[in-house]
């Protein structure tokens, strides 16, 4: 036990360092990501799966992130791995709630009109993950306009880098958040070898454990 204890103390002062090399020693199943997911919602008397009604009856679903650690960043054998990946622990002290999917035509418009630099006529699949827009685009004319339709006590904002990884993770290591594989790719999201080079609907592919979609 007090080997256990020291091993666990090592390895998190390495990754608070950045001189950690490996990452899987804080991984979980996708059957603990969800108790753990389950145990947030209940401990702060709050549901999972969350819906919004945004104007015109258009639905924003948003997911209960529990609160953990992680090691953010990638292992340095990992293919097609930044250069500043390093490894390091960051542990999120409180749940907080994200979007399932990315926002879509639909959203966007909903609530903020037609996007900056779109033509006003909408297109003709408004389930699309709504497109060419900037940082600024969202802070100043979407985020506003969406904490209106806020219930009390919430705000929106944009996630965090390490909150968006620890939810796009969902307690796994891998390149991937259902594997390591290209296959595992496939699932989870679509890229350039099997999109046709054409934008999809949001929430086609398979979630992760935590029930996030198109999260690559």
């Amino acid at each position: 036990r007090a080997a256990e204890v020291m091993t666990a103390k090592a390895q998190q002062d390495l990754a608070r360092t950045g001189m950690l090399l490996d990452n899987s020693w804080w991984t979980f199943d996708a059957n603990k990501a969800r108790e753990r997911q389950e145990a947030a919602a209940k401990e702060n008397g709050l549901p999972v799966l969350q819906t919004i009604e945004l104007p015109g009856k258009v639905e924003l679903k948003l997911v209960l992130v529990p609160p953990g650690a992680f090691v953010m960043g990638s292992a340095s054998d990992e293919p097609k791995r930044g250069g500043l990946e390093y490894l390091h622990l960051v542990e999120l002290s409180r749940p907080i709630y994200l979007g399932q999917c990315e926002v879509t035509e639909a959203q966007w418009r909903a609530v903020a009109g037609p996007p900056p630099g779109a033509p006003k006529e909408a297109p003709a699949d408004l389930q699309r993950p709504v497109m060419d827009v900037s940082w600024a685009d969202v802070q100043e004319a979407f985020l506003p306009k969406l904490n209106a339709c806020a219930p009390e006590g919430y705000a929106f904002r944009l996630p965090t880098e390490a909150e968006w990884e620890y939810a796009c993770r969902a307690g796994t290591a891998t390149g991937y958040n259902l594997g390591k594989e290209r296959a595992d790719l496939d699932k989870a999201a679509w890229h350039l070898f099997n999109s046709e080079r054409r934008v999809h609907p949001v929430g086609q592919k398979a979630p992760n454990a935590w029930g996030f979609l198109d999260m690559h």
